[in-house]
């Protein structure tokens, strides 16, 4: 005995429903084996008829099947075949008064996907001859409530309504309608019954009726009772019924969300605290109990982000004392985009003659420019961006100023030459933005072009004395025409420019020199008009005087 013990050991171990045969000899050295576990195949069973029941000719005879252990991941058929008539018929339930008088041997065939043969069951019967003379006709059952398919709770209460018609006797009631289960029999007469004693599985409830004939018909829904894996029963109400067919509720960002739900248990036991479980498809858990005020925005108050914007399918899970179940309605957050505006470079100058949106090299840019949201409010600082399609990132803020061709003392970065696409971008809380955008131009600063409007050539005087007023203007590509003060005259035989006493026209588009021929010496001299425009690039234009 311990050689043998020593030569062959024997293990066994199941993990997670598999088991492993495990043995080791001292010969051959050690083997394993992994053996399925074997599946119960499905079982069918002929609940009615019962065996050897007799009925006359021309009567109702109901066929009722029930299936067990059935797999969730195969197809059954069925087939009724009769000893006389052959096949009666391929469905779970049938209910026929076409039977050929005589000896029946009732078999009920269930059948896999594959057609194979996965169990049978068999039954006798006797119909008798029909009664040509008889002018009776069988009764009608009808079972009105509770429709078939339905599931119930152990120990809840099933109320059952049926009726019961009849062509002699018209309306059939008390003890011509007859109740059972397959599973637990007799269950009471008449029209409508109640009971919470139905064990747990799967019952064939039966209603058959008599009429005073001794004719009988039958009817049949099949229903569930659960054990005690039953699940508890969950249902939200707010801020949608998820019992509705459409349970979807659409909020605003920032809004708050009242969460109502319930659940019981299968003994009627209500679920509360923790075993209430509020989730959410994108954020996860969220919180638990019957009921929770949610401000979508409120981060502070939660140990967890707020929802996020988008379709959301919130769950409501209930853990039972031996099971869970959820309900679950759609709400949909909808956050609006910020509205950004740029007030300053403007998309369009006020004047045609200005041009505001074009900079030389170290001239100063004021970039201004505000944004709103309707979820939260007026929006500044970080969540205003500047950027340039050329430069990226200025800065941020509702007003930013940059020198084009330095960097400053604030460490502003300067901007490239050419044309840029200048984007204010402005971002809400949750990340939903709104741009607004302006064209501008940094470029070689052009200077500008004076012209002397009188005299309009060299100009000779006629005598040595006398007075003759010299008349001129300025335009320039980035100002525009300039005005008397960016304007100075100079003459050739004198240092500096003409004292500003003897100019006119201060402040105005032109400016005019008024000049004393006697204080000219005899000869050919230049008189010079020198215009600066706002960025210091001078342009200069001159005319001959020719004094005898």
């Amino acid at each position: 005995m311990d050689r043998l013990i020593n030569t062959l050991g024997l293990f066994i171990s199941i993990i997670f429903g598999l088991a492993s045969i495990i043995a080791t000899s001292g010969d051959s050295g050690d083997t394993t084996q992994t053996v399925e576990p074997e599946t119960v195949p499905a079982t069918i069973a002929i609940v009615v008829p019962s065996n050897n029941q007799v009925y006359a000719g021309g009567e109702y005879v109901s066929f009722v099947s029930q299936i067990s252990d059935a797999s969730a991941t195969e197809t059954y058929t069925y087939s009724w075949d009769s000893s006389l008539d052959g096949v009666l018929g391929t469905t779970a339930n049938l209910n026929l008064n076409t039977l050929t008088a005589g000896n029946h041997t009732i078999t009920l065939t269930l059948l896999d996907s594959a057609g194979n043969t996965v169990d049978s069951d068999s039954v006798t019967i006797t119909v008798g001859e029909s009664d040509s003379t008889s002018s009776n006709t069988a009764p009608v059952a009808a079972i009105t409530s509770p429709t078939t398919d339905v599931s119930f709770n152990v120990g809840e209460t099933i109320t059952f309504q049926g009726t019961g018609t009849d062509a002699e006797d018209t309306t059939l009631t008390d003890s011509s309608l007859v109740w059972t289960s397959s599973i637990d029999g007799a269950m009471g007469t008449g029209g409508t019954i109640s009971t919470n004693t139905l064990s747990a599985g799967e019952h064939t409830i039966t209603l058959t009726v008599t009429d005073t004939a001794g004719s009988a018909t039958s009817a049949f829904i099949i229903i569930t009772v659960g054990g005690d894996t039953s699940t508890p029963t969950v249902q939200i109400t707010s801020p949608a019924d998820s019992s509705s067919a459409t349970a979807t509720y659409d909020v605003s960002a920032g809004d708050t969300i009242n969460f109502v739900g319930s659940a019981t248990d299968y003994d009627g036991t209500p679920i509360t605290g923790d075993n209430l479980q509020w989730i959410s498809s994108k954020d996860g858990a969220l919180f638990t109990g019957g009921t929770y005020e949610l401000h979508t925005r409120s981060v502070e108050a939660l140990d967890y982000e707020p929802l996020k914007e988008g379709e959301h399918t919130i769950y409501l899970r209930a853990v039972g004392a031996s099971g869970t179940a959820q309900a679950s309605i759609t709400i949909n957050i909808v956050n609006s985009n910020p509205v950004a505006v740029i007030s300053n470079p403007p998309e369009e100058c006020p004047d045609s003659n200005t041009l505001c949106q074009t900079f030389a090299p170290g001239e100063w840019i004021n970039f201004q420019g505000t944004a709103t949201d309707t979820e939260d409010g007026n929006l500044s600082g970080r969540n205003l961006e500047w950027t340039s399609h050329i430069d990226g990132l200025l800065g941020t803020g509702e007003s930013l100023n940059i020198k084009t061709d330095n960097v400053d003392a604030l460490g502003n970065l300067p901007m490239t030459d050419g044309e840029h696409i200048i984007t204010l971008e402005a971002k809400d809380e949750w990340g939903a933005s709104g741009i607004d955008s302006v064209v501008i131009n940094i470029g070689t600063n052009t200077s500008p072009v004076p012209s002397i409007i009188y005299p309009s050539s060299d100009y000779t005087s006629a005598s040595s004395t006398g007075f003759v007023t010299f008349y001129g203007q300025a335009d320039d590509a980035e100002d525009g025409s300039l005005n008397s003060d960016d304007m100075e005259w100079y003459r050739s035989d004198q240092e500096g420019k003409i004292p500003a006493e003897e100019a006119s026209g201060a402040g105005l588009l032109t400016s005019s020199v008024r000049l004393d021929i006697s204080t000219f010496e005899t000869g050919t001299h230049t008189i010079t008009l020198v215009a600066t425009d706002s960025m210091g690039s001078k342009g200069v234009v001159s005319r001959n005087i020719t004094v005898p």
